[in-house]
């Protein structure tokens, strides 16, 4: 083996270990979030998503978010001239509290401040609700604008890209 040869696997074995560990800080590895209730879940469906929901008293703010969504959506189809793949599913939590209870997406120990996340992988939204309607519905379209991307991007899913490489 030369001398460059060395080198170049000494670097790559180096980048690999040096990537793993500064990874390893940032996820809570072998620990899994705590849940301190069961969620009955229930879904609706709208032309063009799955609203996921718990509990009798959130059907009302399901509808909405079903509405608020389907309405992001005819104007960011319209602007992005895109028609989505697949529907897109989104879970909606009626606190933050509830929200940080999720195994749905890899959230932070501390998930403070998130206003909701598009999972990239399966181009799943999960939103919180924080009792303001204007404001959950702009989380709504933000969180839109990112599966709408995912979708115009990668075909729907990450996921789907990887499975038919």
């Amino acid at each position: 083996m030369t001398f460059n040869n060395k080198l170049f696997v000494f670097s790559a074995l180096f980048s690999l270990i040096f990537t793993s560990l500064v990874q390893a800080q940032y996820v809570n590895f072998g620990k899994n979030r705590v849940q301190y209730q069961q969620f009955d879940w229930r879904f609706i469906q709208s032309k063009h998503f799955d609203v996921y929901y718990y509990g009798d008293k959130n059907y009302e703010l399901a509808e909405f978010a079903a509405k608020s969504v389907e309405s992001a959506y005819q104007q960011l189809s319209e602007d992005f001239k895109h028609e989505i793949v697949n529907r897109i599913p989104l879970i909606i939590y009626d606190s933050h509290n509830d929200f940080s209870q999720t195994n749905v997406v890899a959230l932070p120990t501390s998930a403070e401040g998130i206003g909701g996340v598009t999972d990239k992988m399966k181009n799943r939204m999960t939103v919180p609700f924080d009792g303001d309607y204007n404001d959950f519905r702009r989380t709504l379209h933000h969180e839109l604008v990112h599966a709408v991307f995912n979708d115009l991007f990668y075909g729907g899913t990450i996921q789907s890209i990887l499975r038919t490489n």
